[in-house]
């Protein structure tokens, strides 16, 4: 087979699918920092609803449409709570 190979232009636009671990890692920061913030490209699993629940539980007001999460968090008071926070199985929420 013979293959020839021109140089060419590419062009356009793409949006890589959100990670796990940095979505974690934002919602977490999110909901520790006083105020709102707001979260795009959100691709939900189990661990993330876990997450989502825990904070919720804790007094954040969390509001999801579609692929973009609004966190409005008092900040970090919402640490000095004694409550059950469930975590399902979800080691990164705990």
């Amino acid at each position: 087979m013979i293959v020839d190979i021109a140089p060419s232009r590419v062009t356009g636009s793409i949006t890589p699918p959100s990670s796990k671990s940095f979505l974690h890692r934002a919602i977490i920061s999110a909901c520790l920092s006083k105020g709102t913030s707001t979260i795009e490209n959100v691709v939900y699993s189990v661990d993330v609803q876990a997450t989502l629940e825990a904070f919720s539980s804790l007094g954040v007001n969390i509001n999801r449409d579609g692929s973009v999460i609004t966190i409005d968090s008092p900040g970090p008071t919402i640490l000095n709570q004694k409550i059950d926070v469930n975590c399902h199985e979800s080691g990164s929420t705990l």
